[in-house]
């Protein structure tokens, strides 16, 4: 799991992607805006609630924000990303032709500089995804209309 500065960061700027958010799913990392500490461990900021939702006959647990400028911020695995394009293999060839074909992009130049800032498959996937179902690339700082 990348858990980088720079994923925190694409992955909060993803409004679209943080919607998705599923309180079921046990696995799911989420990180505290505030002090970029896993939620589980950030006590300051959080407060614990109940999801709806059940979890082997128990409520799951989620956390709850305690102040809206530390909300907390889901970075999604790469098979959640994988999944959010499509039905395995259809993602992988998905993502492959995107790799190939890096539509967008008018140069050899633009499209090495772009791919070169991803430095984790998450981030890699990530970027995809968001060119996919939402016609946006990264800039460094933020997503933008391609």
């Amino acid at each position: 799991m990348d858990t980088t500065e720079t994923n925190i960061k694409m992955c909060e700027k993803a409004e679209e992607i943080q919607e998705q958010y599923d309180c079921t799913e046990k696995h799911n990392i989420r990180l505290c805006l505030a002090c970029k500490t896993e939620w589980g461990n950030c006590y300051e900021h959080t407060e614990y609630l109940s999801c709806n939702s059940e979890l082997g006959g128990r409520p799951f647990p989620v956390v709850a924000v305690k102040n809206v400028e530390h909300k907390p911020i889901w970075l999604p695995r790469q098979d959640q990303l994988q999944e959010m394009v499509g039905e395995y293999p259809d993602c992988f060839h998905k993502f492959n032709n995107w790799l190939e074909s890096w539509q967008g992009f008018e140069d050899d130049k633009a499209k090495t500089e772009y791919v070169g800032q991803f430095n984790s498959m998450e981030q890699l996937w990530l970027a995809f995804v968001m060119k996919e179902r939402y016609n946006k690339v990264w800039n460094g700082e933020d997503w933008v209309k391609a």
